[in-house]
């Protein structure tokens, strides 16, 4: 996405005076023709047009974001034609969202000093859902307006504008309701699926073919991986391997559901959910902050359908077969980077299994 949006002037777009205590903040229920309203998108042919609908509850309206997005694009809307708005004493923001594909959508607000700050969510439905996201949530965008200062934090007292920036590629509609305010702390939901105190590393829900890869030992072991959609749009892999006796294979895939990598800090437990119909072991690995080659090999599942399997971070050593040459020998584990990490089944011969989530606990 580029750092400095391309702005232009959309008219049809329905807004309300924003409350600055508790309440609603935007209802999307006033129209202001050509004013107050507007959209950002690249230059590779990104489309975004804006229109208000039917709202998630009678009566309500929501703003109708319908897209094409090549490289990057999104919408903002100005509070009651410029008038800033107070979320100094707000915990949370809360409304009711749906995508007809699933998408992660970032919320954005810019204050007095064009300095943006972002939250993401993960929008996988076509029905409306409710998010709950806490203003503890919201950091400091890569992307800041032209003139924002680098040094300063975000005025929650001075908010002009919010935005929806959509990160997933393709043609899509997304819709937003009512925006409110709450002054006490709730529990957050922002899509995730994870509880808290754990960390979502992949549930397949973005995953695609460019950010995964096979890896084979050339010596007749093969593995293919299959992308499904699961319950309620969530993500589905569906791996088949043949494993050669004393061969080897596995997937490499992204951490999180975007580039960038995620922190695993304080991690403790590795979790996979997995489906086998008969029992398998396999073999986890990352490399840390430092590239150094970390490896762990899982407990057999039972073979008997969906179970959990649990790796403690304890099992996790330095890959005694490999390390890249850029590895910091000799240095503690460091696992505030973790940019991708590998599955490799290591039970031999032929088999079929599926996993729809990994997640860590901390």
């Amino acid at each position: 996405m580029s750092p400095f949006p391309i702005f232009r002037w959309v008219s049809g777009l329905w807004l309300i005076a924003a409350a600055c205590g508790a309440g609603v903040l935007q209802d999307w229920s006033s129209a202001l023709p050509g004013t107050g309203a507007g959209v950002f998108t690249d230059k590779e042919g990104s489309t975004i047009t804006l229109a208000p609908a039917e709202g998630p509850k009678a009566g309500e309206r929501a703003l109708k974001l319908t897209a094409h997005i090549v490289q990057w694009g999104g919408a903002w809307a100005t509070f009651n034609a410029g008038k800033e708005a107070d979320l100094s004493k707000i915990r949370e923001v809360r409304f009711a969202a749906r995508a007809s594909q699933p998408e992660i959508v970032k919320i954005g607000f810019i204050d007095s000093q064009k300095i943006q700050y972002t939250a993401a969510l993960r929008v996988v439905s076509d029905d409306w859902r409710e998010f709950t996201v806490p203003l503890s949530l919201f950091h400091r965008d890569p992307y800041q307006m032209p003139g924002a200062p680098k040094d300063k934090p975000l005025d929650w007292s001075r908010i002009q504008s919010l935005q929806f920036i959509p990160q997933i590629h393709g043609d899509f509609t997304f819709e937003a309701g009512p925006l409110s305010t709450l002054k006490e702390k709730v529990k957050a939901e922002t899509g995730t699926g994870a509880p808290e105190g754990t960390l979502l590393v992949q549930d397949f829900t973005f995953l695609d073919k460019s950010a995964c890869g096979p890896f084979t030992d050339g010596k007749g072991s093969s593995i293919a991986l299959e992308l499904k959609r699961g319950d309620g749009g969530i993500g589905l892999a569906d791996f088949q391997y043949k494993l050669k006796l004393g061969g080897w294979d596995g997937y490499w895939m992204r951490a999180g559901d975007v580039w960038g990598g995620q922190d695993w800090t304080g991690a403790k437990d590795m979790v996979l959910e997995v489906y086998s119909e008969t029992p398998l072991e396999f073999n986890l690995g990352f490399n840390d902050a430092g590239q150094c080659a970390y490896v762990a090999q899982s407990p057999p599942t039972k073979g008997k359908g969906w179970e959990k399997i649990v790796i403690p971070f304890d099992y996790f050593k330095l890959n005694p077969y490999y390390q890249p040459p850029e590895a910091k020998k000799g240095a503690a584990l460091d696992l505030s980077h973790i940019e991708t990490f590998n599955l490799a089944p290591v039970t031999a011969g032929e088999h079929e299994f599926r996993v729809r989530k990994i997640t860590l606990i901390k």
